[in-house]
């Protein structure tokens, strides 16, 4: 991605910044270990395993909000 920046309409400087990355999201218990884990391409892990169902999922974030002690 390329853009121009004109100052006081003399000045010439371009800029060109990088796509953003998409951030992984961690949750972790109280403990700090991970219990659940987002990926940017969508890939979803349980203590480190890849989701194979929306229970594991659900089961998940019971541990992490367990660990909390919100629920």
């Amino acid at each position: 991605m390329e853009n121009k920046l004109w100052v006081n309409n003399s000045d010439l400087f371009t800029v060109v910044a990088a796509e953003p990355i998409a951030p992984t999201i961690h949750f972790k218990g109280s403990d700090n270990i991970e219990i659940l884990r987002l990926e940017p391409d969508g890939d979803i892990y349980i203590h480190g395993n890849l989701v194979e169902n929306d229970k594991q999922i659900t089961d998940g974030l019971r541990k992490f909000l367990s660990s909390h002690r919100c629920l």
